[in-house]
């Protein structure tokens, strides 16, 4: 159970860094770039949800298989 633990913890990491690497790009969009980062960001985002879902459902599956 730690070493699953511990594999959602580095992926919450890289979504961490994720969200970094958009903030970044927003501060740093021009007038003529922010269509594409707004795009760039959106998909980020998107992508981050479906990672918490997913994070979600294995804490909750990791937990029942200790808990069984």
């Amino acid at each position: 159970m730690k070493l699953e633990i511990e594999e959602m913890e580095a992926e919450l990491k890289n979504e961490k860094t994720a969200v970094e690497r958009a903030l970044d790009d927003v501060e740093n969009a021009t007038e003529n770039t922010w269509a594409d980062i707004k795009e760039a960001v959106n998909k980020t985002t998107s992508d981050i949800e479906q990672a918490w879902q997913k994070f979600k459902i294995n804490v909750d599956e990791t937990f029942e298989k200790d808990n069984s």
